[in-house]
């Protein structure tokens, strides 16, 4: 599995997280410098690895793309909920 993966996922466990951006720009070049980030990293991950639960051996390279996947889908439904100045719904309907 990746180091710079695996090292993420021990920082963000941690507590230890990107700074927030200042502004919508610096917001947009986050999302592209991690996006392709994360792109190039998973590209060198042989095919038959992907199911492996090598990231502190208790998750798979597939989870971690559907746990952020997941996380992505709230986030745009949160938006939006909030759009049209609805609350939106935290946890979401559902969650157990």
């Amino acid at each position: 599995m990746s180091r710079i993966l695996i090292y993420a996922i021990k920082l963000i466990s941690r507590g230890h997280a990107m700074p927030l951006p200042c502004n919508k720009a610096e917001l947009l070049l986050n999302f592209d410098s991690a996006y392709s980030k994360l792109i190039n990293e998973l590209a060198t991950i042989p095919e038959q690895d992907t199911r492996r639960p090598e990231i502190e051996s208790k998750i798979s390279t597939c989870d971690l793309l559907a746990y952020q996947i997941g996380w992505g889908r709230l986030l745009l439904q949160w938006d939006k909920d909030e759009l049209p100045g609805k609350t939106a719904q935290m946890p979401t309907l559902g969650f157990k």
